[in-house]
């Protein structure tokens, strides 16, 4: 009596694994030509008649693309794809006819007659595998070690382009929907791109599916780069700890929370910002689920400045001796700072003094202001957009190298105070670190030293 095939068990979180299958919405679609050509090129590579992306389903494998087989799909029962998503690496049989558990299955003994097979499992970002990306001959044989390592390099390609097509997918939706909306819907979303303040949606999972350029840029990146992502890739594992045991147990409470985080930028910076959170009531728990609105925490402060009576004359403070240089040198500074609400703080605390300001709002902007031209110092913010402070300092000292100029004192501000933060600016260029929140008089006296020193050499 003929043996019956071996039937792989079910993996661990099998509901949890179909579940994230589903979420792709990849079953049962047309072909389509990027997945198309990774099979081809598989079984180009290998050498080998037959190659799919098969997906499995409950009850089935459904293949997503194939060469070498006019079926797309078979049961599940039967399927050597389905020991192959039981395994983290690959899955390779290479004499199915000698194989006790697979020696009387129907697809070794009929079409497509398989006597070898080598599957890597496609394995999701959340760790579940989808299913595989197999190649299959019909006489025996073994993968070179270099053959192996081209398939399990395939394999990636094809769950990058899963993650492609579902972010596409998850950016064509939310373009239709904005296209669908009406006015007030629209007229929001315009202010969103707009504002200073970084605004987004999370679904139930914790992933992006909206957010406006504001909020990218406060961690460095654009809007495209983090749709679909996990806000836990923004925040270092202690400040996730914080936030899942003591800031969602009272967001689910309450409805919403505020208060203050620390995430971390492209460049692995932190950034302190101040965040309210509010749960959407009545929607779709799967797409908006969560309003997440970051403002970064203003760090330059004004001291003693009060909101005077209209029509009446603000009270004027005397300057303290030690930050107030006599006939000041009218140097031409040169100020960085991503956040316009410090440009104007900084502007206004250097108003009454004969300095003249050029105003970028990042460092690449800063770097080619400073090549274009001539200033006597530079007030450089370290976190920022597009170039951070680090980065337009190295790029500022390289130019002045390549000039055969004499370094132009660059003053770092950044809430960054720890040693080796200093350490840092000092190694990259900086000529001086204030820590924010800054004073009136710390400010002064840093430019003054270099007032003192224009002024000595204008004397000369």
């Amino acid at each position: 009596m003929a043996e019956t095939p071996l039937i792989a068990p079910y993996p661990d979180h099998e509901a949890q694994r179909v579940e994230a299958l589903r979420r792709y919405e990849l079953l049962d679609t047309e072909p389509e030509t990027p997945f198309d050509e990774l099979v081809q090129l598989a079984a180009q590579i290998c050498q080998v008649p037959i190659a799919l992306i098969s997906l499995i389903d409950p009850l089935r494998q459904w293949f997503k693309a194939k060469t070498g087989v006019g079926v797309c799909q078979t049961s599940r029962d039967i399927a050597f794809c389905a020991h192959a998503i039981l395994q983290r690496d690959m899955f390779e049989v290479p004499d199915a006819l000698g194989d006790v558990r697979f020696a009387t299955n129907p697809l070794v003994t009929g079409e497509p007659h398989i006597r070898f097979y080598a599957g890597v499992p496609l394995i999701d970002r959340d760790g579940h595998a989808l299913g595989t990306l197999c190649v299959i001959d019909r006489v025996p044989k073994r993968l070179s070690a270099q053959h192996k390592k081209a398939l399990m390099v395939l394999g990636r390609q094809v769950v990058a382009q899963f993650e492609l097509r579902l972010r596409n997918r998850q950016l064509a939706t939310h373009v239709a929907k904005l296209e669908q909306a009406d006015s007030l819907r629209s007229t929001f979303l315009f202010a969103a791109e707009q504002a200073l303040d970084g605004i987004a949606f999370l679904d139930e999972t914790g992933r992006y599916t909206y957010m406006n350029r504001a909020h990218a840029a406060q961690h460095g990146y654009e809007p495209t780069a983090l749709i679909g992502k996990s806000w836990r890739e923004l925040y270092t594992a202690a400040e996730i700890a914080k936030i899942d045991t003591m800031v969602f147990p009272l967001l689910k409470e309450k409805g919403r929370w505020q208060g203050e985080t620390i995430g971390r930028g492209r460049d692995g910076a932190p950034i302190t910002t101040q965040v309210s959170l509010a749960l959407f009531p009545d929607q779709d728990r799967r797409s908006n689920w969560l309003l997440w609105i970051s403002r970064k925490r203003l760090l330059i402060t004004v001291e003693n400045t009060l909101r005077s009576p209209e029509g009446a004359r603000p009270a004027q403070q005397p300057m303290p001796d030690r930050s107030a240089p006599s006939d000041p040198y009218p140097l031409h500074i040169l100020l960085v700072e991503d956040m316009e609400d410090n440009r104007v703080l900084i502007t206004f605390l250097l108003k009454a003094l004969p300095y003249r300001f050029d105003l970028a709002e990042n460092g690449a902007v800063g770097v080619k202001k400073f090549q274009a031209g001539q200033y006597d110092l530079v007030l450089m913010d370290v976190q920022m957009p597009v170039m951070d402070g680090y980065e337009a300092v190295h790029s500022i000292r390289a130019w002045e190298a390549e000039q055969g100029r004499d370094a132009t004192p660059i003053i770092a501000l950044t809430g960054n105070g720890l040693t080796e933060d200093i350490e840092k600016a000092q190694a990259v260029g900086f000529t001086a670190h204030l820590t924010k929140p800054i004073k009136k008089h710390t400010l002064l006296e840093a430019i003054q030293q270099h007032v003192i020193v224009r002024t000595k050499e204008a004397a000369l």
